[in-house]
């Protein structure tokens, strides 16, 4: 998959995380996270997308600061707040390319934007996966996007 196809299936995959959780008990636990309830994932979820959209937009040269991503709250949110993170991502992705050099925690790896287009395609689609099972939902990935995610 290239830089494009991955800011796309951001989106594509955030829409289908929202559509599988709608109506879904936030309380419930989530089997591959087990510290976390749905609503302390799907803010992981969406504290990712923005805490990457400031790592690129603002080029940062360092790890920002991500005590929010990892320490996510059950926060009730807009019906949006997902699919806003991930629209507002996928823009600053697009707006920079894949080559914008931008700091990126792959030791020896390129510091490039393009790491974040599918570090967090795939951050989504795993988390979708964990989330809609936990939602008592079927699971299902097109081949292309489970390639990708296995060669991560």
């Amino acid at each position: 998959m290239d830089f494009h196809e991955r800011c796309a299936e951001i989106l594509r995959q955030t829409e289908l995380l929202t559509a599988a959780v709608e109506g879904a008990d936030r309380t419930v636990r989530v089997a591959a996270c087990p510290e976390w309830n749905l609503g302390q994932l799907l803010d992981h979820v969406s504290t990712g997308h923005r805490w990457a959209e400031e790592t690129v937009r603002t080029r940062a040269g360092h790890w920002l600061p991500d005590d929010h991503l990892r320490n996510p709250v059950d926060t009730a949110r807009p019906e949006s707040w997902l699919v806003d993170g991930a629209k507002a991502l996928v823009a600053t992705l697009r707006e920079a390319g894949p080559d914008a050099e931008v700091f990126t925690p792959v030791p020896n790896g390129p510091p490039r934007a393009a790491f974040y287009a599918r570090r967090f395609m795939n951050e989504t689609l795993i988390h979708r996966a964990d989330a809609t099972l936990a939602a008592g939902g079927e699971f299902t990935v097109s081949p292309e996007v489970a390639h990708d995610a296995m060669e991560e």
